[in-house]
């Protein structure tokens, strides 16, 4: 895992070439502190930068950038290959049935000879593994910037007074003199209902997120701010294309493929673990990494002394189960409150999931000991682990078979009646209050669509009903980013588009994202078994039946996990990765809270809507709906500090 940078200057005379491209390595050294290296051509203007953190081949031979043997060819490079030997090996059949003489073992110098002999775009089809790179061609004069398939490694471009710039995260671009920090309002008011910024949006203008699954070419000659080229190299369908799978088999199947990926991703000449949080996930990869391991595997697990956010007791059973070398930290409030200032700093741009501070702390306990693990991410997006898929479909079904004109008479009657008498007759038919504000809000505007698209995009939204936060801009799903606009009516069974529509947005943008930026932010590498493109290909073509049975997600994970832990181990509610906000900003958060949210304070930097600010906040401390105003908070928390 490393970090990697640089810019293309096409008008600039006041831009230092040289300096700049050292300044904007060196802000992402935590990405890889073991090299830093750089590139240049002043007469082209290209400069490229990286810095390593040695997983594979730990000798000088890997470092970056790297040129390739024809040089031709110059990358920086970011990620692991899983299929290193099977491409070098294929390479070397096909170089006129010659052996290619090797300077290491890293999979960089694999990538840049395949780019040499089949070009970028084959290359990069060929390619199994998490990456993010940079390829200056020499002889053409072009740049290109490539992703994987699903979007574990980021990669950031943008435009600054006639200077193309890239990076791993956006503070290697905020280091170049020329990259404007112009906040888009737009990009902010998704992240207000997101939790994220969706891709290709970035927090400010002019600069974008490159699409997982893309590769973006940019010439020397007569460049501007349109002027380059996106391409799809690899796209997840979602037609009606179902293979039909032998009963006895298709289970075995999927088992054999996660297997196959995790056997892959143990490969490493450092230490490697596992995260282990005692759920279904995490627990399966760590049970087969056990099994594919002739000593104990590294597993670690934070905890806290909140009952019903704490999962480290059942952590640590299953790792005395499978025999473990388990590492656990229940961390006290102070260690916890202690990561808030330098979320900030970690994540670049706001996000406001508030598993980042768990993940954080996690990773800081990792890098101890290993400098790889693998996490279970993924598996509720491929296998419907997610219950509002479910119970998005259960919705949808039903106001599907009411008329909109009732639909919308219902939603009007809503918003006449104060929620206050509305959650009195509620409990007239339940035994506690269910009907929050926040909720009546959602319900109203989830009446109203006729889209599956957009009810979903309600479903996942935390302002639902709130009128824009965010001053000066516009809130529609068409301004949600790319998998938002894409209204497929393809899809084959409603849970299987949401599990789509989440791996092309909420997995990238919020779930790897935060694993990536907390793991990286201690050089520590993440690697996710579920995300083999293999896999999730596979998956994808399983009926639901397969998936789901009684309301319940996930069954062929389930059913594998039951030959290596008991099932009281892991059968229990979801809890996810929480901590307990409600608690802390009512008692020590909430001074810091007050500040960034006071009247002068929001006033003076003029995004936000002071008013409406104020009443989310004061709700907030009656409803427990503390998911938006930690948004804010965030929001408040990264502007302050930037």
């Amino acid at each position: 895992m490393c970090g990697i940078t640089g810019f293309i200057n096409y008008k600039s005379s006041e831009l230092n070439i040289r300096n700049t491209i050292q300044k904007m390595t060196y802000s992402i050294e935590h990405r890889g502190p073991d090299n830093i290296g750089s590139w240049l051509d002043s007469n082209d203007g290209i400069a490229l930068g990286h810095s390593r953190l040695s997983i594979i081949d730990l000798s000088a031979n890997g470092n970056q950038p790297m040129v390739s043997k024809c040089s031709r060819y110059v990358i920086v490079y970011n990620g692991e290959l899983y299929n290193n030997n099977k491409l070098r090996h294929e390479l070397e059949i096909s170089i006129d049935g010659k052996n290619t003489k090797w300077n290491s073992h890293s999979d960089t110098e694999t990538i840049i000879e395949c780019i040499s002999f089949y070009g970028v775009e084959k290359t990069l089809m060929k390619i199994n593994g998490m990456f993010a790179m940079a390829v200056w061609d020499k002889k053409e004069k072009k740049l290109f910037l490539g992703r994987d398939r699903i979007g574990e490694k980021p990669l950031y471009y943008g435009w600054g007074n006639g200077v193309f710039i890239f990076g791993s995260e956006l503070k290697s671009l905020k280091e170049n003199s020329m990259f404007s920090l112009e906040i888009d309002r737009n990009a902010l008011s998704q992240y207000m209902r997101l939790s994220y910024v969706p891709t290709p949006l970035s927090i400010y203008k002019n600069c974008n997120k490159l699409s997982p699954g893309s590769f973006l070419t940019i010439h020397l000659e007569g460049a501007n701010e349109n002027d380059y080229k996106i391409s799809k190299y690899w796209e997840l369908s979602i037609e009606n294309n179902y293979k039909s799978y032998d009963d006895v088999n298709f289970e075995e199947k999927v088992i054999n493929q996660l297997e196959t990926s995790i056997q892959s991703q143990m490969v490493s000449d450092v230490p490697i673990g596992a995260f282990l949080s005692g759920g279904i996930d995490s627990t399966l990869v760590v049970a087969l990494m056990q099994k594919n391991s002739l000593n104990p595997i590294n597993t670690f697990t934070i905890g806290y002394d909140y009952q019903n956010l704490n999962e480290a007791n059942y952590a640590k059973e299953i790792a005395n189960y499978l025999g473990t070398n388990h590492t656990e930290q229940y961390v006290t409030k102070r260690d916890a409150l202690g990561v808030i200032p330098n979320l900030s700093h970690i994540y670049d741009e706001p996000f406001g999931d508030s598993s980042q501070i768990p993940t954080t702390l996690v990773s800081v306990l990792a890098k101890d000991k290993v400098k790889v693990v693998l996490t279970g991410d993924g598996a509720d997006e491929l296998f419907a682990g997610y219950p509002r898929y479910i119970l998005t479909h259960r919705l949808w079904r039903v106001l599907n078979n009411i008329p909109m004109g009732i639909r919308e008479s219902f939603s009007s009657m809503l918003n006449c009646y104060p929620y206050e008498l509305l959650n009195k007759i509620f409990t007239l038919f339940f035994s506690r209050d269910l009907l929050t504000k926040s909720k009546k809000n959602k319900i109203s505007y989830l009446l109203k669509n006729n889209n599956l698209r957009n009810f979903y995009y309600e479903i996942i939204s935390h302002t639902s009903g709130i009128d824009n936060i965010v001053l000066g801009s516009k809130t529609n799903i068409n301004s949600a980013g790319s998998i938002f606009n894409r209204d497929n009516t393809k899809y084959f069974g409603i849970e299987r588009y949401l599990q789509y529509l989440d791996i092309h947005s909420y997995l990238p943008d919020d779930i790897l994202t935060k694993v990536d930026r907390a793991a990286m932010s201690v050089s520590l590498e993440t690697r996710v078994p579920f995300l083999d493109y293999k896999l999730v290909e596979y998956a994808f073509q399983l009926p639901r039946n397969k998936l789901i049975k009684n309301k319940n997600g996930k069954l062929i994970l389930k059913k594998e996990l039951d030959k290596y832990v008991p099932r009281r181990l892991t059968e229990r509610p979801k809890m996810g990765f929480g901590i307990p906000l409600q608690e802390w900003l009512a008692g020590p958060l909430n001074d810091w809270a007050n500040d960034l949210l006071s009247e002068k304070v929001i006033k003076e930097q003029g995004y936000l809507d002071y008013e409406l600010v104020n009443k989310i906040w004061n709700r907030c401390k009656k409803d427990n709906s503390h998911s938006l105003i930690w948004n804010i908070l965030m929001f408040q928390n990264w502007l302050t500090s930037k």
